[in-house]
């Protein structure tokens, strides 16, 4: 698992498509250390997770303002927190692509990558005890949802593993499909199309998105144990959705499940 971390760079540079050495583009993959205090005194690690067809880069760049929000707003006072290390998590999520091959990874595959990358980074600065917070959008809510699944389920059998799922103190939803999104329907006509010239596509993620998925179905229903199991305890989880309002062009409503807004 890549991590890297250039926090340090003068900000007067010309950015050039890259940010702290982050390429902007799909090769942006793993762990990325965006910001953290110069006094390394963190009490929570903010974890940014893109969805379908981003990256770690470009899905929270404001390219006007050559502002990208997780590492500048913190790092600018804008938030009310000062004492929180920022991370990016990207991986390959292209429904097809021109220029490389897509990715053929499941979701499990991502959510492995994201569990590892975490507990070795957390280990490596000593750090393991520390909360996460995990912002995800769109299909990044879903591989959140099986990192921590994946986490606790290592319970007993690779215990190091657990501390994801164990210090994991709130998650942000973006447009999450949590039962199912219907542009899934749209993006699969596409794939099919740029199979037939010869594009490779990721069949597994786009079905994974399918409304009334088996897939979807289990990991929800997980989901919503863990959170109710979790939060009759002491050690609670805080959980926030965002979702569509307007309809997109051509697509319409990203639809996003809404009983987790009743249970947070």
């Amino acid at each position: 698992m890549r991590v890297s971390s250039d926090t340090n760079r003068d900000d007067t540079e010309e950015d050039d498509g890259l940010l702290h050495g982050v390429e902007a583009d799909a090769s942006n993959l793993g762990l990325s250390i965006v910001y953290q205090p110069e006094d390394e005194d963190s009490v929570v690690d903010i974890v940014f997770v893109h969805g379908l067809t981003g990256n770690a880069f470009n899905t929270w760049h404001h390219k006007a303002s050559n502002t990208h929000w997780p590492r500048d707003f913190i790092k600018n006072g804008k938030t009310g927190i000062s004492r929180a290390r920022v991370i990016t998590f990207g991986y390959r999520a292209d429904v097809a692509s021109f220029t490389g091959p897509a990715s053929q990874s499941r979701l499990t595959h991502h959510a492995n990558d994201l569990v590892g990358g975490l507990v070795g980074l957390r280990e490596d600065t000593d750090s393991e005890d520390r909360k996460i917070i995990f912002v995800a959008h769109s299909l990044g809510g879903l591989v959140v949802e099986r990192a921590l699944q994946r986490s606790k389920d290592s319970e007993g059998a690779e215990d190091h593993l657990c501390q994801v799922e164990t210090h994991a103190h709130g998650v942000l939803f973006l447009g999450t499909p949590h039962k199912g999104s219907s542009p899934a329907a749209f993006a699969t006509s596409i794939a099919k199309a740029l199979r037939r010239l010869r594009n490779r596509v990721n069949p597994d993620i786009i079905e994974i998105l399918q409304r009334d998925s088996q897939v979807l179905a289990d990991l929800d229903d997980w989901f919503a144990r863990w959170f109710r199991r979790r939060n009759q305890g002491t050690d609670k989880v805080q959980i926030t959705c965002f979702f569509e309002q307007l309809e997109l062009p051509l697509v319409g409503y990203v639809r996003t499940i809404a009983h987790y807004l009743m249970l947070s």
